[in-house]
């Protein structure tokens, strides 16, 4: 998982987003919608990162026909730039 490498390589993610597409050999249905949350802190931690992940799917899907999803680790922050003090 994208946080066990984020605890192991020291950033910390800021934000999720997430895509799902249909059938690229569907000519008839071309659907890949996205949306994206920012986390209410930095975290490398996964239970918060699963739990904004969960949050994020429903927004996605509206009935069409996925056959792929991707939850993507962005606003990555350096080791160096995170504030000790923020909670």
């Amino acid at each position: 998982m994208a946080s066990a490498r984020l605890a192991k390589n020291g950033p910390q993610a800021q934000a999720l987003t997430a895509f799902a597409a249909t059938s690229p050999f569907n000519p008839n249905e071309k659907y890949l919608p996205g949306t994206c949350r920012v986390l209410p802190a930095p975290t490398a931690d996964s239970v918060p990162l699963t739990k904004a992940a969960q949050a994020l799917l429903p927004q996605v899907y509206d009935g069409v026909k996925y056959v792929r999803a991707r939850i993507l680790v962005t606003d990555l922050l350096p080791p160096a730039t995170r504030n000790p003090w923020a909670s």
